[in-house]
């Protein structure tokens, strides 16, 4: 009788694909998920996956990228009960460090790309 804790090498590889599969797509968020995710905190889900498509034809590349990667960080900080201006400061300062700029900078460079986004959900709400 076959030993049922015993994997064939070929059993082996394929539960090691799945989990490498799952981990690949646990940790890599398709481009926009921060952004939506961000505006899913207040608004309907297909508001904001609208709002998201609608801004990134509204910003550049490299700020669209910003300020996903912020999102992301601040919805999970904002979820976990961070106090909003705690939550978005943090969220904020590696970004900055990765882009070397000081966070004040990058809040300015930001500061656009949050109201096209607000302008981009409105429209969506239409």
């Amino acid at each position: 009788m076959p030993n049922p804790t015993h994997f064939t090498p070929a059993a082996a590889l394929i539960a090691t694909l799945g989990v490498a599969a799952h981990a690949a797509t646990s940790e890599d968020p398709a481009p926009g998920d921060g952004v939506t995710a961000m505006c899913a905190l207040r608004d309907d889900p297909e508001v904001c996956t609208c709002a998201t498509e609608a801004l990134q034809d509204e910003v550049t590349e490299e700020d669209f990228a910003a300020y996903d990667r912020i999102g992301a960080d601040f919805t999970a900080r904002r979820e976990a009960g961070e106090p909003l201006e705690a939550a978005w400061d943090a969220a904020l300062a590696p970004v900055a460090d990765d882009m070397g700029l000081r966070p004040n900078k990058l809040q300015a460079q930001m500061n656009p790309v949050g109201r096209a986004h607000r302008t981009a959900i409105r429209g969506c709400k239409s």
